[in-house]
């Protein structure tokens, strides 16, 4: 061991030096304190013994020195001196001393504190062995760690954190723990305070990582074995468990709201179809330039815009399997993109790779899908900024955060120029009836995340305040290529209006439809026979064949709770007779049946609620 000897005075430091050689050590010796700092920054020794009285720097302002040092726990200090009170060695203690000798030296006395102290410094490098023993399995371990002080500063980092957030351990040390922890900062003197009197906490934390990504974490913080203001955080990254739970949660919370907005929403849709027909009879009855004639437009006009809450209300309550097509994805997203963005202000600019791979889409689902996010990011700029559109072959190995299968998929990005979005609202942007815009539903998120589920994707969002939001949308993509180009028009379109002479057969269990659709149809020609349900109508179409009066058309409501509808209803009455012209008619816009309306025998579709131009539109195209 290398023990320094401080001592001015040639014969004591003489004394010392022979006392330690004897026992076995290398001694270095030195005069002033001045000269003993300009040696300890130059090597650590494990022992300094020190005189109290030194010209210039005395004894007690160059032990408390030491004590201010990075390595002072790896020194013990044994002071000489002349005084013996209790006060004055008190203050040499203070002072950061170990121990003390007193002058005029004893031999023996010399050796035995000598032996004690040489005993103090095997036992303080066997503590410092422990303690970077334990660091260094911190440092190497899988979870995260930290070494803070007690105002929380960071000292150290291990690997593990630093792979997990892209940090680099310079962007850490001497940083604050609250500059890396989302939303609200913890409360860390509470968490401090738990450490002392319960000797240790446990709590969940929040860090955004390097490149903005939200990071979950399960955290331990504990005070360091043998040193004195220094403490521990061991970070367990729970993100994925967290995606999982969280998902799981707002699976069933969609679930139940979802059989509660679709009861609402299928009552709702049959009161607006029953509102906007009377108002289109009410109009059509009033004279051209009735006063009237301008506050049922009005109101008309509203009622039309409610059935886009109603639909949205069932396509999240319903859902619908989508009806999957083979479908050239970039044409899709390029038509859906402009359609939305036309007439802004909003410069768009689009990145599709080359060789884009198909995907097996039902492509009207799919457009609502990039219709919300192309909305929702137009309000975010205020209807001006940019909008980067990217769309890029992926290949899943299951090694990323992504909850998807394995295998190959598509992704598509959209990133707005807007403020971005808060870290404690990004939580909830999928929760149903959540918006920070008080004139938005909140369900256009709702539904789109529910879309992109069905189809076996996943929606992901990346945004924080003040630097825009990125929303990232991966679907299946087909194994193999040259997938036929699906491309459906985004754009309304107003069913041509016929006048008829036809039989007409209603089925609905509504009873306000089932009173003013045959007022409308009666207008233009057509005869109309009413049923509540499934078979009624079997029953009465059966008597009007019979009678040699059958009917041209039957228009059936798809859902009938207390009945049969219009999906078991059209096979009872295929199979009396194949040639019937039936129309499905329902609110359930995604519902399987009014997707493909043909592949269950229909000849069309009416989707609720409708005006008097699209039902007379559809039935001059049905009947002939």
């Amino acid at each position: 061991m290398k023990i320094l000897i401080v001592e001015d005075d040639a014969l004591s430091r003489t004394l010392l030096a022979k006392a330690v050689t004897e026992r076995g050590h290398e001694v270095i010796t030195c005069d002033s304190a001045e000269g003993a700092i300009a040696l300890c920054q130059r090597e650590i020794f494990p022992l300094i013994i020190l005189d109290l009285r030194l010209p210039g720097m005395d004894g007690l302002e160059f032990c408390r020195w030491v004590r201010a040092q990075e390595w002072s726990d790896r020194t013990f200090v044994l002071v000489a001196t002349i005084r013996n009170l209790s006060r004055d060695l008190q203050e040499v203690l203070d002072a950061g001393a170990n121990d003390y000798l007193c002058k005029p030296f004893d031999l023996r006395l010399l050796r035995i504190r000598i032996t004690i102290a040489e005993r103090q410094v095997v036992e303080i490098v066997r503590r410092r062995e422990v303690q970077e023993l334990n660091k260094n399995i911190l440092r190497s371990a899988l979870d995260g760690f930290w070494m803070i002080d007690s105002s929380g500063k960071i000292l150290e980092v291990n690997k593990s954190y630093c792979r997990a957030t892209g940090y680099a351990p310079e962007d850490l040390i001497n940083k604050h723990v609250s500059e890396f922890e989302v939303g609200a900062p913890g409360d860390f003197r509470n968490r401090m305070l738990n450490v002392l009197s319960l000797g240790g906490d446990r709590f969940e934390t929040r860090h955004r990582g390097k490149v903005g990504q939200v990071m979950e974490f399960d955290a331990t913080l504990n005070q360091m074995a043998g040193e004195e203001g220094r403490y521990f955080i061991l970070f367990r990254d729970n993100t994925e468990r967290k995606q999982i739970t969280d998902e799981r949660l707002r699976a069933s919370k969609l679930e139940s709201i979802g059989l509660l907005a679709g009861g609402i929403a299928h009552e709702f849709n049959n009161a607006l179809t029953a509102v906007i027909g009377n108002l289109s009879l009410t109009q059509a009855e009033l004279p051209h330039k009735h006063p009237a004639i301008e506050w049922l437009t009005s109101a008309q006009s509203a009622a039309t815009r409610a059935t886009a809450l109603a639909r949205q209300l069932l396509t999240f309550a319903k859902g619908g399997d989508p009806i999957k097509k083979p479908t050239d994805f970039g044409p899709l997203l390029r038509k859906a993109v402009d359609y939305e963005v036309r007439g802004s202000h909003v410069e768009t600019s689009y990145s599709i790779a080359p060789g884009l791979w198909s995907s097996e889409v039902d492509a009207a689902q799919i457009g609502e899908v990039i219709d919300h996010l192309v909305v929702n990011a137009l309000d975010a700029m205020n209807g001006t900024g940019t909008l980067q559109v990217d769309a890029r072959n992926f290949i899943h190995d299951g090694g990323s955060s992504l909850r998807l299968k394995p295998g190959r998929y598509i992704c598509f990005s959209l990133k707005d120029s807007g403020p971005g979005i808060a870290s404690e609202v990004l939580p909830r942007i999928f929760d149903p009836f959540f918006s920070t815009k008080e004139s938005k539903s909140g369900l256009g998120l709702t539904i789109s995340y529910s879309i992109v589920k069905k189809h076996g994707g996943t929606i992901a969002v990346d945004s924080a305040a003040g630097q825009g939001c990125t929303c990232k949308v991966y679907l299946p993509a087909l194994e193999t290529s040259g997938a036929k180009q699906v491309v459906e028009s985004f754009a309304p379109t107003t069913p041509a209006q016929s006048n008829g002479h036809a039989n007409v057969l209603l089925m609905d269990d509504d009873p306000a439809i089932r009173e003013f659709v045959p007022i409308i149809l009666l207008r233009y020609g057509y005869h109309v026979t009413v049923s509540k349900e499934g078979h009624e109508a079997i029953e009465v179409y059966t008597e009007a064949k019979q009678r040699g009066l059958p009917f041209d058309a039957v228009i059936m409501d798809l859902t009938i709770p207390d009945g049969m509808g219009g999906k078991a209803a059209i096979e009872e009455l295929l199979k009396l007779d194949p040639n019937a012209r039936a129309i499905v008619c329902s609110g359930y816009c995604h519902d399987p049946v009014m997707a493909n309306f043909e592949a269950y025998g229909f000849k069309g579709r009416l989707h609720k609620p409708f005006t008097s131009e699209d039902l007379t539109g559809i039935l001059s195209t049905v009947v002939v």
